[in-house]
């Protein structure tokens, strides 16, 4: 395994959604981190992946970016979308992880770790065909997924995902929702 050189890490974690509080976990121990959570416009992100080698991004959305509930209009936003995609493209270890992140990145041709459909709420696991599965199993597979990110984060993209492919898949065998989302775990 080999182990990033240190540098300073971009962490875009929108604020405002209390249902992704638990990817906190995946960073917290991050040195030389700058935590953008608030309030944001496109420009001014922009110039803050500038400045980093290493951008984290987290939270809800969908195939064109990651969405922010952090908008002066209150309505939920693409926050990083398109117009960051040349940016992005010049760190080959981001992460994206937001429910068919892989769909932006490849449409962008970018490279990272990232994940496909992700489910972490009951409802998703629902529409996503797991049936019903109950707030435990949810809040599980939650955790030990952020837990291992956590522990592996200061490794390459491969690395991080070889990590999850063996502990997380541990959880996989007994967690629907853990296999689920296992099978969409990828880098590139």
């Amino acid at each position: 395994m080999e182990n990033l050189q240190r540098s300073t890490t971009l962490i875009i974690h929108p604020a405002g959604d209390e249902t992704t509080t638990f990817l906190k976990e995946i960073y917290s121990s991050i040195p030389d981190q700058k935590l953008v959570g608030g309030e944001l416009n496109s420009e001014k992100l922009k110039k803050e992946m500038e400045a980093h080698s290493r951008i984290i991004m987290l939270g809800h959305g969908t195939s064109i970016g990651l969405l922010s509930n952090c908008t002066e209009s209150g309505i939920p936003e693409q926050i990083v979308n398109i117009y960051h995609a040349e940016e992005l493209s010049k760190n080959t270890e981001n992460i994206y992880i937001w429910c068919n992140a892989d769909r932006f990145v490849l449409e962008h041709d970018l490279q990272g770790l990232y994940c496909g459909m992700f489910v972490s709420e009951i409802i998703e696991a629902a529409y996503c065909g797991l049936g019903l599965v109950s707030q435990e199993i949810v809040d599980e597979s939650n955790t030990r997924f952020c837990e291992i990110m956590g522990q592996f984060i200061h490794l390459d993209k491969f690395s991080i995902l070889n990590e999850l492919k063996v502990n997380y898949g541990e959880l996989a065998k007994t967690n629907p929702v853990a296999a689920y989302n296992l099978d969409r775990l990828y880098a590139r």
